[in-house]
């Protein structure tokens, strides 16, 4: 069997930013956050990401959250 060379370093970037709304004494509260992460290049040409024009391992997220409580 072959062995893969799993030992590349690859640079990027994380970036996470949020809001909470509402009052601080009210019962409820909501909340938003995102993260969006960028490493570029760092898939090869070969297998699935190849076959699809994949090569930026990252993406982005977007959560919201209701709090509830004082």
């Amino acid at each position: 069997m072959g062995q893969e060379n799993v030992n590349t370093h690859f640079n990027g970037f994380h970036v996470l930013f949020g809001m909470e709304y509402g009052q601080r004494r009210s019962l409820l509260r909501f909340a938003v956050e995102g993260q969006a992460t960028n490493v570029a290049d760092a898939f090869g040409t070969t297998g699935a990401a190849g076959s699809f024009d994949e090569h930026n391992l990252g993406g982005f997220q977007l959560r919201v959250r209701i709090l509830a409580g004082r």
